[in-house]
């Protein structure tokens, strides 16, 4: 393990937990962290967490959020920010109202960046901001200048031309196929996360149906991409006969961009069919509870497996030769 354990800091604190309990001024009352509508969650969402203070957030010494880095990185080799986006601004859902009475608000983007940074070196933890979603103008680059690496998940990497080449990744990031708050690639391309986001009242019937439409074009364009890169032939089906072997390719096609980590996620290797977490629902689904269908005992002996490590071990076996993590 070069990097060591790989943790993960959450947007916020449950409004009853303990630090909201220990530490009251520090935090937002009278309202909660969510996410405006949007067309993957049209009347938005309440995540129902407690927001520290903007006015707090980095005063005092330590500050608030340096305990709260130093409790996570003195573990970590490399840390994970959820909702990167909360450096330059949250949103926050008062109480007792909906996700459309929400708003924006500021956050001191350069002094939580430099404390960042100091903490980093300090505990020579590697920092991947997860920084999707509706960002705010800049909030890529002020990251990038403190080395914090961007989160490149693989249907997100597409423009108006199809989908982002892999020489055209930046070298300052994680690349993965995707991650626990998506379906497996499997399930993307049957559009099993479209379903699902009609069957919780995510998105209306219209916006399903345009869902299904713009799905059916992604999965065109990604065959031209992965044709056009050399992971399948052309003459290759392309069916959900031949699932294993496209998802295969889409870990190759991650693996051959410069970034400076890639990621595989245990469920692509056994091709789980529920979703770890459906974001926006907490009643409706069993969110994060989902089993593993494979024994762990039987990992090495599935095809999938063997495909993506040997995939992984051509393309990033030596990657502490050439200064790719041994730099950071």
């Amino acid at each position: 393990m070069r990097v060591g354990l790989y943790l993960d800091l959450a947007v916020g604190e449950a409004l009853d937990g303990s630090a909201t309990w220990s530490d009251r001024t520090s935090y937002v009352r009278g309202a909660a962290i969510g996410n405006p509508p949007e067309p993957f969650a049209t009347e938005g969402q309440d995540w129902r967490l407690a927001a520290l203070r903007p006015d707090r957030i980095t005063s005092g010494d330590p500050s608030p959020f340096a305990r709260l880095m130093s409790a996570l990185m003195q573990y970590a080799g490399a840390v994970r920010i959820d909702h990167a986006a909360a450096f330059a601004r949250l949103f926050l859902v008062p109480t007792d109202a909906t996700p459309g009475d929400g708003a924006y608000v500021r956050y001191p983007i350069d002094d939580m960046l430099e404390e960042l940074a100091n903490m980093s070196v300090r505990y020579q933890s590697i920092v991947i901001g997860e920084d999707l979603g509706d960002l705010a103008a800049g909030l890529r680059e002020d990251m990038a200048a403190v080395g914090v690496l961007s989160y490149r998940i693989l249907s997100y990497e597409q423009s108006d031309q199809g989908f982002v080449r892999p020489e055209d990744y930046p070298e300052l990031a994680l690349a993965c196929v995707s991650t626990h708050d998506h379906q497996t690639f499997s399930g993307w391309w049957k559009g099993a996360d479209i379903d699902l986001r009609r069957k919780h009242g995510l998105v209306s019937k219209d916006m399903t149906l345009q869902h299904r439409k713009t799905r059916k074009s992604e999965r065109k364009n990604l065959i031209a991409a992965l044709t056009a890169a050399g992971m399948i032939r052309s003459d290759e089906q392309t069916g959900s006969e031949n699932l294993e072997q496209l998802i295969i390719a889409a870990h190759e096609y991650i693996a051959s961009t410069p970034c400076m980590l890639v990621s595989v996620r245990l469920a692509d290797l056994t091709n789980e069919q529920a979703p770890t977490n459906i974001p926006g629902t907490d009643k409706t689904y069993p969110n994060w509870r989902p089993k593993l269908s494979v024994d762990l005992a039987a990992l090495e002996r599935l095809p999938m497996v063997r495909g993506i490590a040997d995939v992984m071990s051509r393309y990033r076996g030596n990657v502490a030769a050439h200064g790719k993590v041994d730099n950071i």
